[in-house]
Formats: C-alpha cells, structure tokens, sequence
C-alpha cells in the first residue's frame, strides 16, 4: 500500500489574547509557514459564530480570520462534539479554587505561566519550561485533593481527564481521517498549549494504526516558526 507523507505543525496556543500571545503574533506564524490547510480545537458545530456570522471570538478565530485575508487556506474544525453539562465546568472551577487556596506551589506555578505567557507569547507555550509547569500544576492538583482523599474532587477531576481523552483522541482521529480522504502540502495544528505534551504521546499510535503517515513538526520556541 502507498503511502502519502503530510507536512503538519503543531502550534501551541492561549485561547485569550495575554501581552505577545495575541492574533496577530500567531498570524505572524501562520504566514512563516503558509500552511494550505489549518486544523483547529474547536468543534465543528462552532463554525457560524466564529467564521460566519462571527458572533463570538478567540484568539485563534481572530489569527485564521486575518491569515485568509492573503492566504486560501482549508480551514478544518476537529475537535468533539460532545460537551458536558454546564456543571461539568463549574465544578472543575471550583476545584481550581479549592486547591489554590490551599497550596502555594499552585498559585505560583499559575502566575509564572500568566506571566511568562505575557511577556514571551507562543514562544513560552510551545516550550519545555511551559511544558514542566503545566505539568507541575496538574501534579499538584492530583496531590492536593489525595492527600487526604477528597472523594468530590477525586471524582470531578477524573471526570475531567476522561472528557480530555476523548477530545485529545478524536482531534487526531479527525486530523489523520482528513489527511486520508484530502491532499495538502503544508497544514497547521491549532491546540491549547495544555493539551500539547499529551497529544504529542498519542501521535505514535495513530503513525502505526492510520494508512496515512504525517510528519509532524512540533515546533518548540528554537524553531524558525517562531521567527
């Protein structure tokens, strides 16, 4: 069986502009590569208020919006269709507030990324450092409502880490079914910065199960993306 090679970026983003993490810096990106096809975190169903009759917003919509300004691009929307209750959320809120009130490593890791987001941009969330300290606040959070066992908060966040294995899973189901069925040279993964690391250890899998091969570039700060 033949099998065709795809060129796809993976880009780290903040869905809310912060300092250099903004539309137009990310746009800057988006025309250094000059990808023909932009693969996004949003669900399909979100299409119209962001793109058609642009009733809502994000810092991605806003940065694709500008970029197909001088640029055709597909523009594919991959992410689940499923979406939990409203409480779903704000017990996840609740949560974040209950361990920050008690753990001061939290509230720190929480500033340094808010700060370092501000000041260096995509830069800092397509980084190792970024990386370390995400990973950092989710190790602190599993500590903080185990010790002693919170069984609300145990069950909240496994509820939560379940829902992002179903997101994280179909995005690249949805990536590598597009890549199957359409032909492009150069694409673009638009993710949250806080799915990155985890997407990035799922790829395998998909390189080994999926009839399509995709050389991904995972563009940390050093990469010439990032000018």
């Amino acid at each position: 069986m033949k099998f065709v090679m795809y060129n796809l970026s993976m880009i780290g983003v903040y869905h809310k502009a912060k300092g250099l993490c903004n539309h137009i810096e990310l746009c800057k990106i988006l025309e250094r590569i000059k990808p023909d096809v932009i693969f996004e975190e949003t669900p399909p169903s979100y299409f119209d208020k962001y793109y058609k009759d642009k009733t809502d917003s994000r810092l991605e919509s806003d940065a694709i919006l500008l970029y197909m300004e001088n640029n055709n691009v597909e523009h594919i929307l991959v992410d689940c269709e499923i979406m939990p209750q409203d409480i779903f959320f704000r017990d996840d809120k609740e949560l974040h507030s209950w361990v920050e009130k008690r753990n001061y490593d939290y509230r720190n890791c929480i500033d340094r990324i808010a700060y370092l987001t501000e000041q260096c941009g995509f830069k800092f969330l397509n980084s190792d450092d970024y990386n370390k300290l995400n990973a950092r606040v989710d190790l602190v959070i599993e500590d903080t409502i185990q010790n002693p066992m919170k069984e609300g908060w145990v069950h909240i966040r496994k509820k939560w880490n379940e829902h992002n294995d179903l997101r994280e899973n179909t995005m690249l189901k949805n990536i590598y079914y597009y890549s199957k069925e359409h032909t492009y040279n150069i694409g673009v993964f638009l993710v949250g910065a806080a799915h990155r690391e985890s997407m990035i250890k799922r790829i395998p899998k998909y390189q080994n199960e999926e009839n399509v091969k995709v050389n991904w570039t995972l563009c940390y700060n050093g990469d010439a993306c990032f000018g």
